[in-house]
């Protein structure tokens, strides 16, 4: 029978814990999908190995009702004594009725049922509700954080070993370099490689023959990177797509909207409306405040309107109608949102 705890883990802190015991409750959260199904997938298998034969699956959406937690909850089966409830959540934020779903679940969970939660990444307001803290009462809570840029290659090669791959540094350089953060495609690729090499040493040259390049970019990349104020990786993403042969009207496309809606938004908070009501009003919702929020701190509202200049006669020049280059427009354009009010719109290397 599950023991219960009060725990917080590292998702890399699961498995010796499940090795050890059960616990009634698991919530995984985050945004990974492939670290945050790897997560379950070792809750599920201790669950397996302990006993659990049945598995009982409720995705939370707009439709759910509530009550069928509550059934589940109740209902045991005549022939299976132990189960896996898994309640896959679409919200952070399930409402009253999903909260005292939920406090009762914990609080009152019938002997040798196992209930795991999967949820998007927990703020810090969340982390504070009633139903997440009944959750931490009853069992393990466990954040799975996305692998930055700096801990990637770590990973790619702790991952290459645990196939029984002995990777060269230059080779795990030359992998990172090809899938570009991407840990689904690393995964896929890294097994891929152990299918056709079997265990054993891994050189830079066997990735480049073997490994295809996963970096691959699109529009929207192109202006989540600019507003993030990463004009570097911008100017990779940009001429990643320039090469694909990605049409300079559809590039304009993504970066305009973005331009117009930061223009809109600043221009009703000069007129004294709260930011957060301006961003809703424009349609900007979840994550992409922040990067929203970002950029109009790197801007005013005459930078903002020379970047919508800007944007008309680059689209002037993608349909035939304007003397520069249009790449050299679309360049200029992507240096100066990033770079905010102290530059000007031009080109960049």
């Amino acid at each position: 029978m599950p023991n219960s705890a009060l725990l917080k883990l590292r998702s890399d802190q699961l498995a010796a814990s499940t090795a050890k015991s059960l616990s009634p409750v698991y919530l995984l959260s985050g945004d990974e999908t492939l670290l945050l199904n790897e997560c379950a997938d070792t809750v599920r298998a201790a669950c397996r190995a302990a006993g659990y034969t049945e598995r009982v699956l409720l995705n939370v959406d707009r439709s759910f009702d509530w009550r069928d937690l509550n059934a589940e909850l109740a209902g045991m089966s005549l022939f299976v004594e132990r189960r896996l409830i898994e309640l896959r959540m679409a919200t952070v934020k399930p409402g009253k009725k999903g909260q005292e779903a939920l406090l009762s679940a914990c609080e009152d969970l019938p002997p040798d049922t196992v209930l795991l939660i999967q949820a998007p990444r927990l703020d810090k307001t969340v982390l504070k509700t009633a139903w997440v803290s009944a959750v931490e009462r009853a069992g393990v809570l466990v954040q799975v954080w996305p692998i930055d840029d700096s801990e990637f290659s770590t990973w790619v090669a702790a991952r290459m070993r645990q196939r029984g791959l002995a990777p060269e540094r230059d080779a795990v350089l030359a992998f990172c370099a090809r899938v570009e953060g991407n840990l689904l495609a690393a995964a896929q690729e890294i097994d891929k490689l152990w299918l056709l090499n079997g265990e054993g040493p891994l050189s830079a040259e066997t990735v480049a023959e073997q490994v295809g390049d996963n970096a691959r970019f699109n529009v929207y990349k192109l202006a989540d990177t600019t507003l993030a104020g990463q004009h570097r990786k911008a100017f990779r993403v940009l001429r990643s797509l320039r090469l694909e042969g990605v049409e300079p009207v559809l590039l304009l496309w993504a970066l305009g909207r973005e331009i117009r809606a930061l223009y809109a938004i600043q221009v009703a908070v000069d007129g004294g409306a709260d930011v957060g009501s301006a961003m809703k009003k424009a349609r900007v919702w979840g994550q992409r405040q922040g990067l929203v929020r970002g950029a109009l701190a790197r801007h005013d509202t005459a930078s903002l309107a020379e970047l919508l200049v800007a944007a008309e006669q680059a689209d002037r020049a993608a349909r035939g109608r304007g003397q520069a280059d249009v790449w050299d427009h679309i360049t200029g354009i992507v240096f100066a949102l990033a770079a905010g009010r102290e530059s000007t719109v031009r080109g960049a290397a």
